[in-house]
């Protein structure tokens, strides 16, 4: 299984969220997760996947909730008296995950990584302990005098 996120995840926690705005947040927030963390395309657990779609969500209910961040900064003064506005967007200075978020979804990549080994050996065909030369792979007797190498 990998992680797979719908619109509908969103909506018990933003429930005025526009569907086309949400699709297009979602689709970002999985391309960028999917390339900070490849593992996250599968195969995962269940939980594995449940932890990630976790995340993701997190991460576009939060860019949904700061907004566009469209005023940087706007500063009035009178007499003693200052105003600051700032509307920028704190969350997503740089990316969409926090540090935090991006160690959590390569930790699942840790999680889901399997053992192998790779084999250097040169294969001959033959059965183990015989020659390479000997036919007894071939179901005849043995001709490597004895069985072994």
């Amino acid at each position: 299984m990998s992680v797979v996120i719908a619109l509908d995840d969103l909506l018990p926690f933003a429930p005025d969220l526009d569907p086309v705005k949400g699709q297009a947040m979602l689709a970002d927030a999985v391309a960028t997760a999917y390339l900070l963390a490849p593992c996250l395309q599968g195969p995962l657990t269940d939980e594995q996947a449940a932890a990630g779609r976790a995340i993701i969500r997190r991460a576009v209910l939060r860019w949904n909730d700061a907004g566009s961040g469209a005023l940087a900064s706007n500063t009035q003064s009178a007499g003693p008296f200052t105003e600051t506005q700032n509307f920028g967007n704190p969350y997503q200075v740089g990316s969409m995950f926090w540090k935090s978020e991006v160690e959590q979804l390569r930790k699942i990549c840790r999680a889901a990584a399997t053992a192998f080994h790779i084999d250097t050996a040169p294969y001959t065909g033959a059965p183990l302990g015989h020659a390479p030369w000997c036919p007894v792979g071939s179901g005849t007797a043995c001709t490597c005098q004895g069985g072994g190498l």
